[in-house]
């Protein structure tokens, strides 16, 4: 279902466009790879050149030359600091396109819904208000745009991340790897869990006490010149106040539960950390061995611990958000079911000739039980003036559509 809301959304030049900055992601992460192993290498090189794995050794002869010396040291670091300024900028610039690739998604689904409700039946802004319309538009064009492509375009980068970093650490440690990985994987889906039965409950309060504070108001407003008789004007107002304690003590632990994540897996960082230092100082390995190992897992975990925390919450907004997408994509495919897009030639610019002419026309509004004209005739020659008078309701305006064929009727011509 979301992969057909999605066609029906996004057009192929979009689609073009998501796939290059999936491309983007993607060398972000080689060198997220690059950046990662390049600080275990480097200290290697320092502390003992002969542990350097004999493949890298083919593949970049010049390690050799690296001696453990001054020279060494300024040369290491400077090739560090080139590498992490590498990943630096093209992370931002990573960030610029995606955020401007949103931005311009905003501006063309919001241009698009616009053109679709400008081009609809006369008789559509019978049922629809504009600011049902404003609402379409604006807002929830919005809240798609930031609340459900945003997130789900973090989760993809930080995925394609994660499985990075555990190919690479699984390369260079497999048993530490899978200790590691697997007591990370098991905690999270713990927090996960609580994370989520936290925020659905806060959801449903929000939604409860929303809709019994506009009822409770809009019955306060209606019947204020009765409860200020009775002198219950004070009911309304601590049921009202209530109501609204309510509403905010969900909403704020709706926004208080994702920063409580950051240390929870800070602390599961740390201990996951000593885990491993336990175990690879228990398998009888030298300290030489064991800091290189450590140094990449540290700074694995460390990326890992924020990416991680990053993807629960915004998997978490990519789900409370989602029936959003459906909702937009089955409206944007009934208005071009209905809309009356222009023609290359508009019939408005030509002059109007001869006479108007109804005959018999009959005309109903939909759902309505009775039609507003039946049997209705009129004839105008060219130059006449007519003017038409009636009560309210009566069918004036709807007369004046008929003519400017705004309406179609249901009988006649």
């Amino acid at each position: 279902m979301i992969s057909s809301d999605l066609q029906k959304l996004f057009r192929n030049s979009d689609w073009l466009r998501f796939a290059g900055l999936v491309a983007m992601m993607v060398f972000a992460g080689i060198l997220e790879l690059v950046t990662l192993g390049a600080v275990p290498l480097f200290l290697t090189l320092m502390l003992s050149p002969e542990r350097v794995p004999s493949y890298l050794l083919r593949f970049f002869p010049f390690l050799t030359r690296i001696e453990p010396n001054g020279f060494g040291l300024t040369f290491g670091g400077a090739a560090l600091l080139i590498l992490f300024m590498a990943r630096t900028y093209w992370m931002m610039l990573t960030v610029w396109v995606q955020t401007r690739i949103l931005g311009n998604r905003q501006i063309e689904l919001s241009s698009r819904l616009f053109h679709l409700y400008l081009y609809q039946p006369a008789l559509l802004w019978k049922e629809k208000k504009a600011g049902v319309v404003l609402e379409s538009v604006f807002t929830e064009i919005n809240d798609l745009v930031y609340q459900v492509l945003h997130p789900a375009l973090l989760v993809l980068r930080n995925s394609l991340l994660m499985v990075f970093v555990f190919g690479l650490l699984l390369v260079v440690s497999p048993m530490v790897t899978l200790f590691a990985f697997c007591s990370l994987g098991v905690c999270s889906a713990l927090l996960m869990l609580q994370y989520r039965r936290r925020l659905q409950r806060c959801s449903e309060t929000e939604l409860r006490t929303r809709r019994e504070y506009m009822r409770c108001t809009a019955e306060g407003l209606r019947m204020h010149t009765e409860a200020r008789l009775a002198g219950k004007r004070g009911f309304f107002e601590e049921r009202s106040h209530r109501i609204m304690e309510e509403f905010s003590s969900a909403l704020r632990e709706y926004y208080r539960t994702p920063q409580l994540l950051w240390p929870s897996m800070e602390l599961l960082t740390v201990l996951i950390l000593l885990g491993a230092m336990t175990f690879l100082l228990a398998r009888g390995q030298e300290l030489a061995q064991v800091v290189p190992v450590l140094t990449l897992l540290t700074l694995a975990l460390a990326r890992m611990k924020g990416t991680l925390t990053e993807t629960m919450v915004n998997f978490s907004y990519l789900r409370y958000h989602r029936q959003l997408l459906h909702t937009l994509a089955e409206e944007i495919t009934e208005l071009q079911k209905t809309a009356e897009l222009p023609e290359e030639k508009s019939s408005a610019e030509e002059p109007l000739r001869g006479e108007i002419a109804l005959e018999n026309i009959t005309f109903r509004y939909p759902n309505a039980e009775k039609p507003v004209l039946k049997d209705f005739s009129l004839r105008i020659q060219p130059g006449e003036t007519v003017g038409i008078a009636g009560a309210t309701g009566s069918g004036k305006s709807t007369l004046a559509a008929l003519i400017l064929g705004l309406y179609s009727p249901e009988a006649g011509r």
